[in-house]
């Protein structure tokens, strides 16, 4: 039962001789009634739903002011339609219908946590909760025993801070750090150079070879961007070269570590990735 300030919806069909209900009629109208006999909507076109012979109108909640029956009386004037008016009505009840249970929960959740401090409330545990409440808050490994996952975030982020870079070249561990925001040209010693570690039978041949960088986020690996190298060494002593500028380097976020991967496109279309790591970005 619908409430004052509801919408109502009423729906109608005219029905042929079998029974059936009449579909595409484009002059359906309607006129409503509210609960004190004034008209609060008068000849208002229905629409169809879909092709099923059923009109509807929706009545604003704003009509919606009082408690009591709504009438409807529904007509068409096309001459086939045997009966060609149809009366409804819906009843009105004094209680609001309130906030779904959706809106409730976003409510609570989307409330300000500064708002809710009063000592012994659940705000004020939540507040205080600390690192309970933001669990990336906690150093790494801090006191995380051998095996747990605080131990291994602890390890990654040591072995990714020992990594530098002063002029750019890649490092033995694959791992790389650049600044946002700054080029990186071989012409400044500060180009991303790679070799293969285990000498050149680990690559294909690169001649006549593209070249590319592809920068992933390092949770849902999607790329963040594409940068394009070049071949400096195809067959003997290989090297491939990328020489971001500071355009595409400030693409990056600073305080962010991203995944990389080189890959080259050979001569006969096979695509081979050639050294993958972490770039870390300052």
């Amino acid at each position: 039962m619908p409430s004052v300030g509801d919408q109502i919806q009423f729906d109608g069909a005219f029905l042929d001789g079998s029974g059936a209900p009449i579909s595409g009629l484009t002059d359906v109208v309607v006129t409503i009634y509210n609960h004190a006999g004034s008209a609060v909507a008068t000849a208002a076109a229905c629409t169809e739903i879909g092709s099923t012979g059923i009109y509807r109108y929706s009545l604003s909640g704003a009509s919606v002011t009082g408690v009591g029956d709504y009438i409807a009386k529904m007509s068409t004037a096309t001459s086939s339609v045997p009966y060609k008016t149809i009366v409804m009505g819906e009843a009105v009840s004094t209680a609001s219908s309130g906030a779904t249970a959706a809106e409730i929960a976003d409510a609570v959740w989307d409330e300000t946590a500064a708002d809710h401090l009063t000592v012994g409330t659940t705000g004020k545990a939540l507040d205080s909760a600390g690192l309970a409440g933001d669990p990336f808050l906690a150093t790494v490994p801090g006191t995380y025993a051998t095996g747990t996952a605080g131990a291994a975030l602890g390890a990654v982020g040591e072995a990714i801070s020992i990594q530098a870079i002063t002029n750019g070249p890649a490092l033995s561990a694959n791992d790389l750090r650049i600044i946002s925001g700054h080029d990186y040209f071989a012409a400044d010693n500060r180009s991303l150079d790679f070799t293969p570690d285990l000498g050149d039978s680990q690559w294909p041949s690169l001649t006549s070879a593209t070249i590319i960088m592809e920068i992933r986020k390092r949770s849902s690996h999607t790329v963040v961007t594409t940068w394009t190298g070049s071949v400096v060494s195809a067959t003997t002593n290989k090297r491939v070269r990328l020489q971001p500028t500071a355009a595409q380097t400030g693409v990056l976020a600073a305080g962010t570590t991203y995944e990389y991967i080189v890959r080259a496109t050979l001569t006969n279309t096979h695509i081979a990735g050639l050294v993958e790591g972490y770039l870390v970005v300052g």
